[in-house]
C-alpha cells in the first residue's frame, strides 16, 4: 500500500502557503508519504495505518474513518508534510551533485527563515497530533484498531502530551513569596 495517500493535492495547497504552481509530484508527494509513515504512524500505529490505507484503496472506509481523516489526520499531514519538505524543497540531487534552484520571481530566504517556518509547521503538526490522540482516546469504541493494535509493527503512541512548545520550566516551580529567600539571610 505504498502509494496510498490520505490527503489530496488540492487540500494540501488550499490549506497551506504552498504555491499552486509547485511541482507537486516531484517536490511534495514524497513528503506526504514520509509524513504518513513517520509522524502519523507513530501516533496511530502500523495496524491502524494499514487499515486506513486498505479502506482508501478499496473505497470501503466507513463514515467514521472518513471523518477522522478529514477532520483530524489531514490537518496533521498538511503541517508535517511542509515541515518535512522545507529543508530540501529548493534543492535537487542531480548527476553533478546537489544543486539549489534559483527563484524566478522572488528573493530566496536564509536558513534562519526556513528554521522559523519549519518550527511553525512543527508546532502546528504537534497541536493537530494532540487533537487526533484526544479524539482516539476519548472515543475508543469508534477506533478498535487504535485500542487493540495487535503485535505487528509500531504500537500507537497514546500520549496526549504530543504538543511541545519549546518552553522550559524550572524544576522548583515559580518564584513566589513562600519560597523567596528571607531578608535575614
Amino acid at each position: 500500500m505504498k502509494n496510498v495517500l490520505l490527503i489530496s493535492e488540492e487540500k494540501l495547497k488550499y490549506f497551506s502557503e504552498l504555491d499552486p504552481n509547485l511541482d507537486y509530484e516531484e517536490l511534495i508527494l514524497p513528503w506526504i508519504k514520509v509524513s504518513q509513515d513517520t509522524n502519523l504512524q507513530e501516533v496511530i500505529g502500523t495496524r491502524f495505518l494499514k487499515g486506513l490505507y486498505n479502506g482508501v484503496k478499496t473505497n470501503s472506509l466507513s463514515q467514521t474513518y472518513k471523518d477522522l481523516i478529514n477532520n483530524f489526520i489531514a490537518d496533521l499531514l498538511i503541517h508535517y508534510t511542509i515541515y518535512n519538505a522545507l529543508p530540501t524543497i529548493s534543492m535537487r540531487i542531480k548527476q553533478a551533485g546537489v544543486i539549489r534552484n534559483n527563484t524566478e520571481t522572488g528573493t530566496g530566504i536564509d536558513n534562519s527563515d526556513v528554521r522559523m517556518l519549519r518550527q511553525q509547521h512543527k508546532e502546528l503538526g504537534q497541536f493537530y497530533t494532540t487533537r487526533l490522540v484526544e479524539e482516539l482516546c476519548d472515543n475508543p469504541t469508534k477506533y478498535p484498531l487504535y485500542v487493540n493494535p495487535g503485535t505487528e509493527g509500531m504500537k500507537p503512541n497514546k500520549s496526549k502530551n504530543s504538543y511541545k512548545n519549546g518552553f522550559a520550566f524550572p524544576k522548583r516551580g515559580y518564584y513566589n513569596s513562600d519560597n523567596a529567600p528571607s531578608s535575614n539571610s
